[in-house]
């Protein structure tokens, strides 16, 4: 079973062409299962934010072809997957979670309103750093997370159960200085060294999977940064979109399947009128063509035998969690549809199906691009209508739902004594008195609009 590999690094080392210094490259890695020698398999999961469901559709197939990858690296929407995965749970109960969420979208947004109130006493518009607070995920996923909760935790565990965890790598990006941020397991424990090109990331392990997690979805404008260690943290799809470089130079593979959700080059109608978030994360994968183009052209990602799967998904927003059963099975589709074309089988031994997996790649194979006859399936997908399929609530679903009504309700309250209370100092004086009685309204118009909305989600 691969689960109880054991990974050998045999670094090389060779005389740079410039004399100027020696440096290690990493020409063999190979991983050695029950006496036979296997490449080491990175999964690399991009950014798309609630996209990232379609993502669990491949990682469901790969499993069903016995292909478990030795690490998994994710950014922005795919590091929640990334985190999910390698912390010990399975395709399917992934996936199970993602569908718990649909219809209850609401209990995870945690708008900033106490920033918005300070700027509003304060008339400094530089109190506001984003809409949502972000805290509500980061717990929820804090508790999902199975077998380990902090970076430190895959090193502790007990050898019967480090065959149930995946090496794990997460980027964001330090809003202060604009760097990449990688974490992941102590630097003395990675199977790579840093090469020239990584000498500017920095890697980070004292952090807690939710806190890394956390730090990388928050997309500037709409998340408020993450701060952790003085340090402050946004996207990572800031900087790098498809974090390819970090499963090769970082994590040592020698065979990387990418799961790309970002621009696909198609056309998106109405997509101002979707609002700021659908903007702000449409620019992120704009931005991320060139870094995806410059990745596939480095020398020594060139020489790793790579697959890029798109399942171009380019209609549905950051919370149409409505599309999530959808998107599940179009990332099955896409990645049987490939297997199939590369003729793996799921009777066949998992080392075999890695071999056809990678078979006739010389260089980083995007799929599919308009020259394949599958491109018009996935194209015509887009137009699919939404998906209105739901998972049956459990017993803890609805407990939470109660919860969460009684909650808004009590939301509701204050805000209609808010707005009470603004209305009588609005004719108060003086003029700051005044001020104060239009803040009031303000925050209790928002909250009776926030409870109202939660109310009708139920």
């Amino acid at each position: 079973m691969w689960a109880h590999s054991i990974l050998f690094t045999l670094p090389i080392w060779h005389k740079m062409d410039n004399n100027k210094t020696d440096r290690a490259y990493l020409l063999q890695r190979v991983v050695v299962v029950e006496g036979t020698a296997r490449p080491k398999l990175a999964v690399v999961l991009s950014g798309g934010g609630l996209r990232s469901a379609a993502q669990i559709g491949v990682l469901q197939v790969l499993e069903e072809y016995g292909l478990r990858p030795q690490c998994i690296v994710g950014t922005s929407g795919g590091a929640i997957v990334a985190a999910l995965y390698a912390s010990g749970l399975r395709p399917q109960e992934i996936a199970a979670l993602y569908r718990s969420i649909i219809g209850r979208e609401h209990r995870f947004i945690d708008l900033a309103l106490g920033q918005f109130w300070q700027a509003f006493i304060s008339w400094d518009l530089s109190k506001v750093k984003g809409l949502i607070k972000g805290e509500r995920i980061r717990k929820y996923l804090h508790k999902q997370f199975r077998l380990v909760k902090k970076f430190t935790d895959f090193t502790n565990l007990p050898p019967d159960r480090k065959a149930e965890v995946v090496e794990l790598y997460l980027t964001a990006v330090d809003i202060n200085d604009g760097s990449e941020v990688v974490f992941c397991k102590p630097r003395h424990e990675l199977s790579a060294r840093y090469t020239e090109s990584l000498e500017k990331v920095r890697l980070q392990s004292d952090i807690s999977l939710a806190d890394a997690v956390r730090s990388s979805i928050g997309i500037p404008g709409i998340f408020v940064p993450f701060a952790s260690a003085g340090t402050h943290y946004v996207d990572g799809g800031l900087r790098d979109n498809l974090p390819l470089m970090v499963a090769v130079k970082l994590g040592g593979a020698d065979r990387v399947l990418g799961v790309d959700l970002g621009y696909a080059g198609l056309r998106q109608e109405a997509l101002v009128e979707k609002g700021i978030v659908e903007i702000l994360s449409q620019s992120i994968d704009i931005m991320s063509m060139d870094q995806l183009a410059a990745d596939i052209r480095d020398k020594e990602l060139s020489q790793v035998p790579m697959v890029i799967l798109n399942p171009m998904i380019y209609d549905v927003g950051l919370l149409d969690t409505e599309y999530i059963p959808e998107m599940i099975n179009r990332g099955r589709l896409l990645a049987e549809t490939f297997f199939a074309r590369q003729g793996l089988k799921p009777q066949l031994d998992p080392a075999e199906n890695l071999r056809l997996l990678f078979a006739g790649i010389r260089q980083p194979t995007l799929f599919p691009t308009k020259e394949d006859d599958e491109y018009q399936l996935f194209r015509q997908q887009l137009t699919v209508t939404r998906s209105v399929a739901s998972s049956e609530p459990t017993i803890l679903n609805k407990v939470g739902d109660f919860f969460d009504l009684v909650r808004e309700k009590i939301v509701l309250a204050c805000g209609l004594l808010l707005l009470a209370c603004g209305l009588i100092l609005v004719w108060g004086d003086p003029l700051q008195v005044q001020g104060v009685g239009i803040g009031l309204i303000i925050v209790g118009l928002v909250a009776v609009y926030r409870s109202t909305i939660g109310v009708k989600q139920q």
